[in-house]
């Protein structure tokens, strides 16, 4: 069980919030956060320097507010690119969680962690927690940051092509998120552009076969909690599909395994991890295979 937290954060309003999403941490067990900021090439001249004390300063607050909350707190600052930086630590840290924010559009298009994210994406060997930034707009149309942490484990999907890295993720699954959560959601989805090759009874057999699988792992996900476990398997586009569950269910959280077979490959890698990012409105949880 993953009891650390990398709390990365470039220190703008937007990135401050995670701080807020504590309770959210708590749900997944974890006992022990490191702030982690990367100054960056903005602080490689004699006045980025002089603000030196100031960053210093905005970390020591972010940690006394983490440690008020009952964490363990420290934080590692480092010079150089974010996301180089970021990816070198988490090397170093193998037993942690990363969490970070989600980049937008206007007030959040500032926010350094966009690219940071899409690199520990690609590279990280770490569970990576994407929590999902939004714009709101206030009476004076004043446009402020706000995350969705609040209800994060209340309904939980996890969509599955059943390949060895997709089943490395539900084991994390179970042993992280599991247990505090109320609803979880356990979705297949045939893909249509492959099974258009094949006949109905050949569809038939991989539906039957893979409702199987689900509802074994729907015994495990009931022997180490007691969430209502709901499985589904669909035929159809895997991204529209997976968005459509999110609405339709009302999630808060996506847990995903990242380089599966199919679209699950895809969806990590690819255009569908932006969408997903952007569209769904609620947290990710990447599930990396550290042997591969």
């Amino acid at each position: 069980m993953k009891k650390k937290a990398i709390l990365a954060t470039d220190l703008s309003q937007a990135a401050d919030l995670l701080i807020q999403c504590s309770a959210f941490y708590k749900e997944l067990e974890i006992e022990e956060v490191i702030l982690f900021h990367a100054l960056g090439v903005e602080y490689m001249n004699f006045y980025g320097y002089v603000n030196l004390d100031k960053t210093q300063k905005r970390l020591s607050e972010l940690k006394a507010i983490l440690e008020e909350k009952g964490f363990k707190t420290s934080i590692e600052l480092r010079e150089g690119l974010p996301y180089l930086e970021l990816e070198a630590f988490t090397k170093e840290m193998d037993d942690a969680i990363i969490i970070s924010g989600s980049s937008g559009k206007g007030f959040l298009k500032g926010m350094a962690l966009g690219s940071t994210v899409n690199h520990l994406i690609k590279y990280t060997r770490q569970p990576l927690l994407v929590v999902r930034c939004s714009e709101v707009k206030g009476d004076s149309n004043s446009i402020s940051p706000e995350l969705t942490c609040s209800t994060s484990n209340q309904c939980i999907l996890f969509p599955t092509d059943f390949s060895e890295n997709s089943q490395h993720a539900f084991q994390f699954l179970l042993e992280n998120v599991a247990p505090n959560a109320k609803t979880i959601d356990l979705l297949h989805v045939q893909d249509q552009h492959v099974m258009k090759y094949r006949s109905e009874s050949e569809i038939g057999k991989f539906n039957t076969i893979d409702i199987a699988r689900l509802a074994e792992m729907k015994k495990k996900v009931m022997a180490v909690s007691k969430a209502s476990v709901r499985t589904e398997v669909v035929l159809g586009n895997p991204t529209k599909e997976i968005l459509n569950r999110i609405k339709e269910l009302n999630c808060s959280l996506v847990v995903i395994g990242k380089q599966g077979r199919g679209f699950i490959e895809e969806f990590i890698l690819g255009s569908v991890t932006r969408k997903v990012l952007e569209e769904s409105g609620i947290n990710t949880l990447i599930v990396p295979n550290p042997q591969v």
